[in-house]
Parts: structure tokens; C-alpha cells; sequence
């Protein structure tokens, strides 16, 4: 391949160039969290300062934080801070959320994306649902899809350095597996695959002499 552009700029200038950009009134936010070393929010922030200067774009909101709460028991805690542009540019960070927003900082998340998908004036606007942290339910604790296809997965790690996995796939091909690593290199697995051409297979491998 050729690479025609070092970074994304003359993309979006022609995006926010294009006349469909006014006629469908199209929006843009960029976010990031405040501690991603991935796409950290200093070169975003650059990028988007660089491009409403050259195409002359006025800021509308100074920089400012925005909050958030768990529910109506607790008080507004700072999200991050956001700047607005003309054109319908907005620019924020979500603080203490590194790469993956919604799986670091969920709650404000949540908040950030309902404001912006509903066109909502600002990002302080609560979301009306409770996303106080509560404990893992046991359910989630391993994987487990069910109805039509279904699914399940677990794993257990031990201290002694020992590991037990297990797999089962069902409807239309069915499929069943489960291992297990001792901590004294010993092994054993087990597999069954059925749904028409059934098969099935058994390991098991004895500690590992000296």
C-alpha cells in the first residue's frame, strides 16, 4: 500500500467541508480518557484545536468540567472536561478512564453517550439510572449465554499454579470440552463433539519426569 495521509485531519476537514455536514446537521464528539496511554487525550486535543483552526471555527464553551452522580443519594462528582466548537464540535475527556471508556468509568460513560445521541444543551445531565457499583453477580462470575445458542465457559487458576477450564457449545453442533493443567506439569483433557458425526477424545498425560 501507499500511505497517503500521516494523520486523519484532511479526512475530517472534508467531512465538516461537505455539504451534507450542515444538511443532516451531523455532530461530532471526541473523547478520551485522561490516563489512556493509547490515544492520550493531548494528541486528540491537538488534532482537534489544529483542525477548527484552519478552518476557522470559533469556540462556543470555554473548557469546563462536567459531572456526574451514582444515583440522587450522592453527590455530583467531576466526569472530565469538555470544550465546545461551532459546527457542532465537541472535544472531552472522561477522568481516571483509561482506552476502553464504557469498560473503565461506566457510569459516565453512560452519561456522556445518552447526552450526545439525544443532542442534549450540556453533559451534566443525569441519566435517571443507578449505577452505584454493586458486587458481581455470581452468574457473570464465568460465561454463560443461553437460549438458542447456547454457551458456557469457566476457569479457575490456583494458587499452586494448577488450572481447570471448561467449554460447552450447544444447539445444532453440540460441543463439550474441559482441561486441566497441574501445577506439576501433569495434564488431562476431554472433548466430545456431537450433532451428526459425533467424536470424542480423552487425553490424559502423566507428571513430567526429571
Amino acid at each position: 500500500f501507499v500511505r497517503q495521509y500521516l494523520d486523519m485531519s484532511d479526512v475530517m476537514k472534508n467531512i465538516i467541508n461537505s455539504p451534507l455536514y450542515e444538511q443532516l446537521q451531523f455532530r461530532i464528539l471526541v473523547y478520551n480518557g485522561d490516563v489512556d496511554t493509547v490515544c492520550n487525550f493531548l494528541g486528540d486535543e491537538w488534532f482537534v484545536e489544529n483542525i477548527v483552526k484552519d478552518l476557522n471555527i470559533s469556540t462556543i464553551a470555554a473548557r469546563r468540567a462536567w459531572v456526574y452522580q451514582f444515583s440522587a443519594d450522592y453527590q455530583n462528582q467531576t466526569a472530565g472536561y469538555v470544550k465546545r466548537f461551532g459546527k457542532r464540535i465537541d472535544l472531552l475527556t472522561v477522568k481516571g478512564s483509561g482506552h476502553y471508556v464504557p469498560m473503565d468509568r461506566p457510569p459516565q460513560a453512560l452519561q456522556m453517550l445518552m447526552n450526545f445521541i439525544w443532542n442534549r444543551p450540556n453533559y451534566d445531565q443525569m441519566t435517571g439510572i443507578d449505577s452505584t457499583p454493586k458486587p458481581i453477580l455470581p452468574i457473570f462470575n464465568s460465561t454463560r449465554h443461553n437460549y438458542d445458542g447456547s454457551y458456557s465457559s469457566s476457569s479457575r487458576h490456583n494458587y499452586d499454579g494448577s488450572y481447570f477450564s471448561s467449554v460447552r457449545h450447544n444447539h445444532d453442533d453440540s460441543y463439550c470440552s474441559s482441561a486441566r493443567h497441574n501445577h506439576d506439569d501433569s495434564y488431562c483433557s476431554f472433548e466430545r463433539l456431537n450433532h451428526y458425526g459425533s467424536y470424542y477424545a480423552s487425553t490424559n498425560i502423566p507428571e513430567r519426569s526429571n
